[in-house]
């Protein structure tokens, strides 16, 4: 009995994380794609790596107004995507402005980088036409393996930049709904009734809604954020429907309050709720925070294990 107590109460945490997740990571995806962060941090990355030691911008202006970027651009001012094949035509052909008429070679390729800003991809493409003697298809390559290397940098540092979002808007959604792990799990260890609904909400949801959350979601158009954006919202209307232990005004009639919090002026709301203030509140809010940082596909097989046990407990009792 206890322990399929331990394990309602742990479906219950799980339910409620899987949710906030895919809030957190809807409203980021929404986010990056307004922003287009995407786009500013390739944009960033790719002035960092093609500007001369003075800081001439050159290469970059070059390369975002090549044909082959600027196809992209038209949509974007800064495209979210250069792929490695557009990346080197577009310097080859900004090694050959000027040549036009003459029959491209590795030899006007490496005078051409002679009379380009010093910087450190100047040095390092006549580096590799150097290398690449007279063949052309090799300082293709070279360029290429450069460019996807980088990327792969690249990627890592929108990642980090992604992650710090993330957990920013955890922390801030947290604490708007008051999702306190500590006081969540009280309420489901001592409320039976709560605990049998939120297991059958857990059932319903991964039933009907959370199937196709096995991988990690990107939107990719304003339908798939409406899409989510209703998705969430239905979740959110289940666990409201039964009174599930978050939001401040959940918190606040539990006082037994005789004044109604609507009857509240803002002020009054504003002090009340920082008076709710303690450590161990903070902290609960801190473990609620870090759960959700860890993303919805982990919180998806968590869930999925969690009522797999629960499954087979109810079959051998």
């Amino acid at each position: 009995m206890l322990n399929s107590q331990i394990l309602d109460v742990a479906i219950g945490l799980a339910i409620m994380y899987l949710f906030q997740s895919i809030l957190v990571s809807g409203i980021s995806e929404a986010l990056n794609i307004f922003l287009n962060t995407r786009g500013r941090i390739l944009a960033k990355a790719m002035h960092k790596a093609l500007s001369s030691n003075n800081g001439n911008d050159f290469l970059y202006t070059e390369l975002y107004n090549s044909p082959f970027i600027r196809q992209y651009t038209k949509i974007r001012k800064c495209p979210a995507y250069i792929r490695t094949q557009d990346f080197t035509n577009s310097i080859i052909s900004a090694l050959y402005a000027g040549q036009e008429g003459t029959a491209l070679s590795m030899e006007i390729i490496r005078e051409r980088i002679k009379t380009f800003p010093e910087g450190d991809f100047r040095d390092l493409l006549y580096a590799k036409a150097v290398i690449a003697e007279d063949s052309m298809d090799t300082f293709r390559q070279a360029i290429a393996e450069w460019f996807d290397n980088y990327m792969l940098e690249v990627s890592e540092w929108y990642k980090n930049r992604i992650k710090l979002v993330i957990a920013s808007l955890a922390f801030a959604i947290t604490v708007m709904l008051n999702v306190d792990s500590f006081s969540i799990m009280n309420e489901l260890w001592k409320n039976d009734k709560l605990r049998e609904s939120t297991v059958t909400l857990a059932e319903t949801a991964f039933k009907d809604h959370l199937s196709n959350l096995e991988n990690d979601t990107v939107i990719a158009d304003s339908t798939q954020l409406s899409n989510m954006v209703q998705s969430i919202n239905g979740q959110y209307n289940m666990i409201f429907a039964f009174d599930f232990p978050i939001t401040w005004e959940y918190a606040y009639h539990k006082t037994g309050a005789v004044v109604p919090i609507d009857k509240l002026t803002i002020w009054e709301k504003l002090w009340w709720t920082g008076k709710q203030f303690s450590l161990e509140k903070i902290i609960g809010f801190l473990i609620t925070t870090a759960a959700v940082t860890m993303g919805t596909p982990i919180w998806f097989d968590i869930l999925k294990k969690l009522l797999g046990a629960r499954n087979e407990s109810k079959e051998t009792t």
